[in-house]
């Protein structure tokens, strides 16, 4: 069986994957309210419009604003953030009022930049408000620096915001150092906690996805007293054990499409993006040109992946525009816009 590199790194010249993959969905979910979820699901008319109760959505104006904001990720990708940008989300993070701080985390962590992480966990510590600390673990989490272990790690224990400690849990995640594997699975199994916050550390241990710990993930399955506890661990047992597949991507993308309880879609997308190489370009390309139909929330990530790593094949990008499902076709115009937006050779 092939085993799948535990590396857990994304290649130095990209560091942005996070990025693009949100901007995917942002850009799609704003889409699938009146495209994609339309009652009838109707194809786009000559107008390029799709008419609804709400009024008309123009896919050229989200285009275009999708195509302007990879190609400032673009920049980003090459490391020019540029520094009067990065001037002002500091000084929004630290001294502007509650919105501003929460916008400019979230800005940060778009840009991917660890240049701000000291900034970010300055201002998570500052002790106000209980929201905008819950968005800036978010940003540390996202951004993926195992810098931003302890201020998180600190979180978990804060002692009136249960908020910020399930959000931390979930950056923790997020991060995917497997260091603190022993911490979060101390919280899993530790009395004194709540039900939820056994859970958020559950699901951080989830998201890392250590295969060497899959005999203690059997234990709490097993043995927990918490249900619910018992039910993820399960669940988390089967999706991991896609890594040990000879062909894991494949292996996981069937447990989607066929509807698996267990296959988390935001978990399969980010261990793609872990152990992503060539035998996983092709893999994923064969797959959606398959006959096999995903859930159409899954199509961002899969296309944000395949731009990220420049890995679209020209035949899947013409099966997708011919496809009779609107997602496919927006998804494969999305391909060609980002595919030139974020070229940075």
């Amino acid at each position: 069986m092939r085993l799948w590199s535990q590396k857990g790194k994304m290649p130095d010249q990209s560091l942005l994957f996070t990025a693009i993959r949100n901007l995917f969905i942002d850009r799609c979910r704003r889409a699938n309210i009146v495209v994609f979820e339309s009652v009838e699901e109707e194809a786009l008319g000559p107008d390029r419009k799709t008419h609804v109760p709400g009024g008309a959505l123009d896919l050229d104006i989200i285009l275009a604003e999708y195509r302007q904001q990879l190609s400032r990720l673009s920049l980003a990708q090459r490391g020019e953030i540029p520094p009067d940008e990065r001037l002002q989300l500091h000084e929004d993070l630290a001294f502007g009022h509650s919105e501003q701080r929460v916008e400019a985390a979230r800005d940060l962590a778009a840009w991917g930049d660890r240049t701000s992480v000291p900034a970010l966990i300055q201002a998570m510590q500052d002790g106000a408000g209980t929201r905008r600390p819950c968005q800036i673990a978010h940003a540390l989490g996202r951004i993926g620096d195992p810098a931003a272990l302890p201020v998180l790690q600190a979180a978990l224990d804060h002692p009136s915001n249960t908020d910020l400690r399930a959000c931390a849990a979930i950056a923790i995640g997020e991060i995917g150092d497997r260091s603190v594997m022993g911490m979060l699975i101390a919280r899993i199994n530790d009395p004194a906690l709540s039900e939820q916050e056994q859970i958020s550390a559950f699901f951080a241990v989830w998201d890392i996805a250590d295969l060497a710990s899959l005999h203690v993930l059997k234990r709490i399955s097993d043995e927990h007293p918490s249900l619910s506890v018992r039910e993820y661990a399960a669940c988390a047992i089967r999706q991991m054990n896609c890594l040990l597949e000879a062909e894991p991507l494949t292996a996981m993308l069937n447990d989607l499409a066929s509807g698996q309880p267990w296959a988390r879609e935001d978990w399969i997308a980010s261990q793609m993006a872990r152990h992503w190489d060539a035998t996983s370009a092709r893999q994923l390309n064969a797959f959606l040109r398959g006959e096999v139909l995903l859930p159409r929330t899954m199509l961002p990530p899969l296309g944000a992946i395949l731009t990220h790593y420049a890995a679209w094949e020209p035949e899947t990008m013409h099966h997708l525009a011919g496809s009779p499902r609107p997602a496919d076709r927006w998804l494969a115009q999305l391909a060609v816009e980002s595919a030139s937006a974020i070229d940075v050779s």
